[in-house]
């Protein structure tokens, strides 16, 4: 048992104005962790205290998580990446431990904190058990909170009582400042889940009458007129007024086609990725369910983009539900897996402009 200490979490908490052919070829995307970085030039809050991490975490992660293990990684003065994986997880220590030590090390991170979000009776000791395997020296702290009372599984001492510490999140003064700052936190992961379900099925027969009329418009315009025009149109998409579901169905329909796609993908930066994920979550939004693989999966890479890592495991999630062998979520699970920065986009971008056969084919990112 370690001594007691007061809690080691301070630092700088940079957050958002807010880590197959076949379906049994991809790994679970469920077993991945939702991960958040922060954008380029977002706010800086400081945090001092388990109960700051605790107010600051869902305005992190863009959600309020509910059993999960959240892990945040630590650099000198700032937390370099949050990550959100289920509580399950916990039930194999090792295994876990070994790939957050990965991503770390990955990551280039100096330690990290978890941060066990559960009602189970047996996430203290689980919490415990992944502490042990993570090590002093990588660990800073490990803390278990259950909605209403954190504990830290490294300290016994008085500023850990054994019935824990009262919290409440949304009164916590570093989430007002994450709001002030601009940041969002939808209630829980379903709502994130919400967010690339597509149109409400009442909607699809009128919807599909639209596709018709983009199908037909399509059919008759050449294969680079359609690339001039989804350039155009994505151009003035971003950061433009809402779509109509005239221009939404049209959008899903020019980027069915792959070449077409892959334009639409090319625009895509790190500097303007919120705007195409708002983009992109308007088109899914009005796109029937066998026209939306293309949508969502670009939406998927601008959420990586963009830092963003629930909505784009989101997205895989229902792309394993509608369309398991479209290569391009395949891509987007290899990126997950990996833990991939959103920086890697500028040099995979890079790569293919010099490649261009590789955006059709879908290659697998090398090592």
């Amino acid at each position: 048992m370690r001594k007691p200490r007061k809690s080691p979490v301070r630092g700088r908490v940079t957050g958002r104005s807010r880590p197959d052919p076949e379906p049994s070829a991809r790994e679970p995307v469920a077993r991945e962790p939702d991960v958040r970085r922060r954008p380029p030039g977002t706010a800086r809050l400081e945090a001092s205290s388990p109960a700051d991490l605790l107010g600051v975490v869902p305005y992190l992660l863009g959600f309020h998580p509910e059993e999960s293990v959240v892990t945040v990684l630590l650099g000198e003065r700032e937390i370099v990446m949050t990550a959100r994986i289920d509580a399950a997880a916990l039930r194999e220590p090792v295994e876990l431990a070994r790939y957050l030590d990965q991503v770390r090390c990955g990551q280039g991170a100096l330690g990290l904190v978890t941060l066990t979000y559960s009602r189970d009776p047996l996430a203290r000791d689980r919490t415990a058990e992944l502490a042990a395997q993570l090590g002093p020296l990588v660990l800073a702290d490990a803390l278990l909170a259950d909605g209403e009372r954190w504990w830290s599984v490294l300290c016994d001492g008085p500023c850990c009582p054994p019935e824990g510490t009262p919290y409440d999140a949304g009164s916590n003064s570093l989430s007002a400042a994450a709001v002030f700052a601009g940041m969002t936190a939808l209630p829980d992961r379903a709502a994130v889940q919400a967010l690339v379900a597509g149109p409400p099925p009442k909607d699809e027969p009128r919807l599909s009458e639209l596709v018709d009329d983009a199908l037909q418009a399509a059919i008759d315009s050449s294969v680079d007129a359609r690339k001039r025009l989804v350039r155009r149109l994505v151009d003035d998409a971003v950061g433009g007024p809402p779509l109509s579901d005239v221009d939404s169905i049209r959008m899903a329909v020019l980027v069915h086609d792959l070449e077409v796609r892959d334009v639409a993908w090319a625009q895509l930066s790190r500097e303007r990725a919120e705007d195409h994920v708002a983009l992109w979550q308007q088109v899914v939004a009005r796109t029937p369910p066998w026209l939306a693989s293309a949508p969502l999966c670009l939406l998927g890479m601008a959420a990586w983009v963009a830092g963003n890592g629930a909505l784009q495991n989101c997205c895989l999630e229902r792309m394993d539900r509608i369309d398991p062998t479209y290569t391009m979520a395949d891509l987007l699970a290899d990126i997950n897996r990996r833990a991939l920065p959103p920086h890697y986009w500028d040099e995979l971008l890079r790569e293919f402009r010099r490649h261009p056969e590789m955006l059709a084919g879908q290659q697998r990112i090398g090592c």
